[in-house]
């Protein structure tokens, strides 16, 4: 045994004595209870510092959350408007595209004027068909010539149909209006409709039998009536026509009173044009003018009357001519090309130069050398007539 225990065992035996009476399960229970009242006293102690420290934990958890939980709902409230936005705007775009593609149907749809580049409504055609002329028929077939107005009555427009030769002359010319219903060619302002014709193979005349309705209801009617009865029967070389009513009194034009005979004047001098992108149209010249005026006139369009120029005014050539063949060289010829375009360009101007007597053109300086059955290395010779329908074989 060591020093220090020694004397601690020395001190606890000079303590003093203490007596007490409490009997030992009295002291027990005391001491039991006190312990019990101890420990509940510690645990409540630990519950309400337990509570603080969990409202402090909840608190920082909300903190941190809440910013992000808030975040994201606005995020998605965003994503949701621009969506909302976006199909809107879409909507929108939408409605304005078929509000802007029924403006241009109905702008389309109206008869708007001429324009400066008419004529690139032609461009994407084949050269080699939609031709307004017959250069040459076949050995078995003939050309009878109809006509018919515009639809003021200021111009006369030739048609030719290509019919077999099987059947006289005669009796083509008195079907004329059926082959015009055919080609869908007639309107109800037709002037001859019902009309006969019996020809005079001798005396180089043509009568013209009037049926008992027939009226002419204004003078530019009348102007017509003559001139379709020269575009149809001055080609096949007829020299007068007699007019036979029901009291042989001849034909009433109107204005210009009855009329029992007319002489018949050969093709005037004219420029050709275009109606209604399929009909070359003579436009009559004085006779004192010269084929320059013509060529001159061909750059111009006449809107009054739907008449649309066949010459491009950025084509540019000089006039020459030797005998029976007019030579044309082209300085500006940047619209020339394989196209119908050109093409109504050419044949308009064969026309042209027939009407002032010419037998030929030289389109010199062309810058392409072929155009569907046009040569330009070589003269091209006119042709013998417009606005073809072939109804032989019908």
């Amino acid at each position: 045994m060591d020093k220090k225990h020694k004397e601690l065992l020395d001190s606890l035996k000079n303590m003093p004595k203490v007596e007490d009476d409490m009997d030992k399960n009295v002291l027990y229970q005391e001491i039991t209870s006190k312990l019990n009242r101890d420990d509940q006293h510690v645990k409540f102690n630990k519950k309400n510092k337990l509570v603080p420290i969990l409202g402090s934990i909840f608190a920082v958890i909300l903190v941190i959350f809440i910013p992000i939980i808030m975040n994201n709902s606005s995020f998605q409230t965003t994503d949701e408007n621009v969506e909302q936005n976006f199909m809107v705007q879409e909507d929108s775009m939408i409605e304005k595209e078929e509000e802007q593609t029924e403006g241009n149907q109905e702008s389309n749809d109206i008869d708007t004027p001429i324009q400066e580049d008419e004529f690139q409504i032609y461009m994407d055609r084949d050269p080699k068909s939609d031709k307004l002329v017959i250069d040459s028929v076949e050995e078995d077939t003939n050309i009878i010539y109809a006509a018919i107005s515009d639809e003021q009555f200021q111009y006369a427009i030739p048609i030719s149909f290509i019919v077999s030769d099987s059947e006289n002359i005669n009796n083509h010319y008195n079907r004329l209006e059926e082959y015009l219903n055919q080609s869908n060619l007639t309107t109800t302002d037709y002037l001859l409709k019902g009309v006969k014709y019996n020809f005079q193979d001798t005396s180089g005349e043509v009568e013209i039998i009037l049926p008992e309705n027939f009226e002419i209801e204004s003078s530019a009617q009348a102007n017509m009536f003559e001139r379709m009865i020269e575009t149809m029967f001055a080609p096949i070389g007829v020299e007068k026509a007699t007019f036979h009513s029901e009291n042989n009194e001849g034909v009433d034009l109107g204005p210009f009173g009855k009329l029992k005979e007319m002489p018949l004047e050969k093709e005037s001098k004219a420029s050709y044009k275009l109606y209604k992108d399929r009909f070359l149209v003579p436009i009559p010249h004085d006779p004192n003018s010269t084929v320059e005026d013509a060529l001159v006139e061909m750059k111009n369009n006449q809107e009054a009357f739907n008449m649309v120029r066949t010459i491009p005014e950025n084509i540019h050539f000089s006039v020459q001519s030797s005998e029976q063949e007019l030579i044309l060289n082209f300085t500006d010829k940047s619209s020339i090309g394989h196209n119908q375009q050109t093409q109504y360009m050419v044949e308009a101007i064969l026309m042209t130069a027939k009407s002032y007597g010419y037998d030929f053109v030289n389109f010199n300086e062309m810058p392409v050398e072929q155009l569907g059955d046009y040569n330009f290395n070589e003269p091209i010779k006119v042709p013998n007539a417009i606005n073809p329908y072939d109804i032989k074989n019908e």
